[in-house]
Parts: C-alpha cells; structure tokens; sequence
C-alpha cells in the first residue's frame, strides 16, 4: 500500500531525516540511570506546572528514574532549582510535544529500562506513592500496559478493567518493555504523527491495557480548543497513517482502527453539515486527500495551515444554561448544542454550548 502514497525510497529518506533532525536537536543530556523504570514527560514554558507534576510525584523519587525533555524552553533552569537529581534532555529548538516524546522513548530504549511511564507536565498524581503502585502493579500482573484511571474525566469512567482503544494514553501510561520489544518499531514520522494511537495499538498487538482504579491522577477535561476541524483532521490523519503504513499490528487491532476511521468521518461530516459549513468540510477533504502525494514531515505541519477552522466551536459557559442535556459519555456524534456534564470533584454540573463564531 505504500506505493500509493510515494515509494518506499523517498518514505526511507524523510523517516530517515527526521531522525537525524530529532538526534541532532538535542543540545544537553543528562541521564544518571539509578533503577531500572523510568518516568518521563516533556515540559515547553510551562515550568510551574512542570513543577507542580513533579510535586504530586515527590514520594516516588528515589524510586523511579525522572526525565524532563525541555523542548527548547528555559523550563530546566527553574525545575533545577526545586529538584537537583533529575535527568535532562534540552532541545535547541521546539519539537512539539509528540517529538519529545519520542526523544523520551528514544533514550529510555538506549538505556534499556525495564518500564517506562509516559506522561505530560500539566498531568497530576493524586494517589499517594502511585508510580510506585502502578509498577507492582505491572510486577504482579502479565499485563504489558497499565493505565490509571483520570479523576477529572467528566464522562462516566470506563467499569471494564481492560482498555479496547484509546487516544487519551499519553497521561501515566506505563508499559512493561520486558513484554514487548519496542526498538526499532516507532519511526519518528509515524509517532509525531499519531503518538497515542500507535502506542496503543502496538500494545494491544501483543496483551492488554489493565485500567486500574487503585492509582488515581488528574488532567484537564474535555478541552474546548479541541472541538474543531484541525483536531479532527488530525484524529484523522492518525488513524488512516496507521492504516496504510503501519505492519505490526495484529488483524483484530487493524479492524478497530479502520472502524474508527469511519465512525470518525461521519463524525466530522454531521457536525460540518449541522452547522451548513460547507466550504471547511470541502478544504479539510481536499488537504486530506493531497497531503498524502507527498507525505513527510513538512506536510504533517503545513497542510493545517489550509484547513480552516469550523465556523463553530465549544464553549464553556459560566452560567446555567437552561434546558441543557445530559451528555454522559464521550461520543460527539449527534453532540447537542446544549449540554452539561457532571465534574466528579465537586458533583456539580458544567455547562457547554456548541456555537457559530
């Protein structure tokens, strides 16, 4: 399938390019390894909130390695001050979340740990030493993954103990490397591309994802910047990646994501036409389609700049919105224009509207 798209030379070459680019771009490191998981997160000006995620982890410290990507910020320099033992790596130039991450795993590889953690800096541990939980969790388990469950999920929380998919495991995601060989299987174009979906999918490839409930951390909900046509196209774009580039992945796991990648267009197309945003649908369709004539790096970034933002968004209202539905899960398809979801830390509802900008 890959001929469709370019030939396999010219796809060599960028992933080729890319990795060197990633490598080259790193401008300090700093890795003491002292046991054998690691926990890792990249941080981009936001040093008080990488603080403050590194603070709801402090019991775990001296047993979890901790690495900081610092994408090409001034972050470390403050982060040094509050936690002098951590492990470095400064970037000289911002990647973007998903290029640090790969850096992350690049390294954690390199040094071959046992487990690593994933995560991101704005991601906070409430369950007390709950790193540590959840490896003698992985430890007394055969499960190949583990993730913790989000208290700030505003939809009802899954009540299976094993994830089927997911887009969301970017936020204290451990995986058992002793249970899946990782290296060599994440080419940088591929991962900035789709960090989440691949992970997940190359995980469900060889075992499980064991959704705990005895390790608990918070994360921003439900994020109205998300609810556009550039997050769509990127869902997008992630999944039909995967599709046609991507080999180790088993026939069951290969199913759902095709299944996804359909319900996600109607998904797209029903909201377009709800709103009679014609023009935006036809340009993220268009850019869609062109993109993969020359498909690389350049275009992963570039093509957003053609696709139009819908001419609706979410909003969070700070009153009551009367008459407002319920909405109790996560599916967008059909999302009403006025709804409410319950915060399960205060118990009280929060209100959103769908609107025309």
């Amino acid at each position: 399938m890959i001929n469709f798209f370019g030939s396999k030379k010219k796809y060599f070459w960028k992933k080729f390019k890319y990795l060197r680019f990633l490598l080259k771009n790193i401008n300090f490191i700093s890795i003491n390894k002292k046991n054998d998981s690691l926990y890792y997160f990249p941080t981009y000006n936001k040093f008080e909130t990488a603080i403050q995620a590194l603070n709801s982890i402090k019991n775990d410290i001296n047993n979890i390695d901790i690495l900081i990507i610092d994408n090409g910020s001034k972050d470390f320099e403050e982060i040094r001050k509050k936690f002098e033992t951590l492990n470095f790596i400064i970037l000289n130039s911002n990647v973007g979340s998903t290029g640090a991450q790969w850096v992350g795993l690049y390294y954690a590889l390199k040094y071959k740990y046992k487990k690593i953690i994933i995560s991101d800096n704005d991601s906070f541990m409430i369950t007390k030493n709950g790193l540590s939980k959840m490896i003698e969790i992985s430890n007394s388990t055969n499960n190949i993954a583990i993730s913790p469950t989000n208290i700030t999920d505003l939809f009802s929380i899954n009540e299976k103990n094993y994830l089927s998919s997911s887009f969301h495991v970017s936020q204290f995601f451990l995986i058992n490397l002793e249970k899946i060989n990782l290296k060599n299987s994440f080419n940088p174009l591929m991962y900035i591309a789709c960090e989440d979906t691949v992970l997940s999918s190359k995980v469900l490839t060889k075992g499980k994802i064991y959704k705990t409930k005895d390790v608990k951390y918070q994360h921003p909900p439900l994020k109205s910047s998300n609810f556009n046509s550039q997050s769509i196209f990127l869902k997008l774009r992630a999944l039909i990646m995967i599709i046609f580039f991507e080999k180790n992945i088993n026939l069951k796991t290969y199913l759902r994501i095709i299944g996804m990648f359909i319900f996600s267009c109607f998904d797209l197309m029903i909201n377009a036409l709800r709103f009679k945003d014609y023009k935006s649908l036809l340009l993220i369709s268009k850019s869609f389609v062109s993109s993969f004539k020359s498909w690389g790096l350049d275009d992963l970034i570039n093509d957003l700049n053609d696709v139009n933002k819908f001419k609706y968004s979410l909003k969070v209202s700070d009153i009551k919105i009367e008459n407002a539905k319920e909405l109790k899960n996560s599916n967008k398809f059909f999302m009403p224009r006025r709804f409410k979801v319950r915060n399960k830390l205060s118990n009280n509802f929060i209100y959103y509207k769908l609107q025309r900008d």
